[in-house]
């Protein structure tokens, strides 16, 4: 349920290598594992039991026939109720940027669409956290790579590196490097930053001592605060000191009610 998630497509948009991107991939998925796991495996047991007790009364009523039949069609849907209780919104995220990347020899390409539409999922998640901000921002980023998107012939828009450089040829960024803004090259620019800051912080959280807001205000530090302007970097900084704690988050972004999920594993 939780052993991929979606910052393992971010990884591969901010390492140097694929390599660097599979190790630190699975380090953060075995980190994820550890917080989850156990209290993962108790809400399983306390779901399926009563399925296991539908199961028995449904063999009652059901005339003796076919028994082997039965018992795969109500495995089949327990485990379909199971998948159903148990998915959560990281795993939904997880899933929305499984697509992103397309291998194309020995290079990866990401596909536009998908990532639009991942990115989007993101945006949803920041705003569950309470990063209002850094959602606007996020959603405003990806308005000004839909404008040329929408636009382009199909042929230069299936990949990030087929709409850059049908954008330049369109001739509408400046010499030396300078990025007319709106554009899709500004847009995934801070879409980038926004990925590695929200890549950084969950680390931080998962592999350090900090608490929820020291690793969002370390993160913003180093992958966002550098580009931001006094102002920006007054509301941000704001904004991130009201990140809750790692048990209310986790619960939210594995979408269980109950705001003390995790709180065993995190004293532990």
């Amino acid at each position: 349920m939780l052993s991929r998630l979606p910052f393992r497509c971010m990884l591969l948009l901010l390492a140097s290598s694929h390599a660097e991107a599979s190790a630190a991939a699975a380090a953060t998925g075995n980190s994820f594992r550890k917080t989850y796991s156990a209290a993962a495996s108790r809400r399983a047991k306390a779901l399926s039991r009563p399925l296991l007790k539908s199961s028995v009364k449904y063999r009652r009523i059901v005339a003796p026939t076919s028994i082997s039949d039965r018992s795969r069609r109500m495995g089949a849907l327990m485990v379909a109720e199971l998948k159903r209780k148990l998915h959560t919104k990281v795993a939904d995220l997880s899933e929305a940027f499984e697509p992103v990347l397309k291998a194309r020899g020995i290079l990866c390409e990401l596909d536009t669409l998908y990532l639009l539409k991942a990115c989007r999922k993101l945006e949803m998640t920041m705003k569950l956290i309470g990063q209002r901000q850094s959602a606007r921002e996020m959603e405003n980023n990806i308005h000004k790579v839909e404008a040329l998107y929408h636009s382009a012939p199909h042929a230069r828009r299936k990949t990030l590196e087929m709409l850059l450089e049908y954008e330049k040829e369109l001739g509408i960024h400046q010499p030396n490097g300078i990025l007319k803004d709106p554009s899709v090259a500004m847009g995934f620019l801070w879409i980038r930053r926004s990925l590695s800051f929200q890549y950084k912080m969950y680390s931080l959280i998962l592999d350090s001592n900090l608490s929820t807001t020291e690793a969002a205000l370390s993160a913003y530090r180093t992958e966002l605060e550098p580009f931001h302007g006094w102002a920006l970097q007054r509301i941000h900084t704001l904004a991130l000191k009201t990140t809750p704690p790692s048990h209310e988050l986790l619960a939210t972004i594995g979408g269980f009610r109950d705001e003390n999920f995790g709180r065993i594993e995190e004293e532990v």
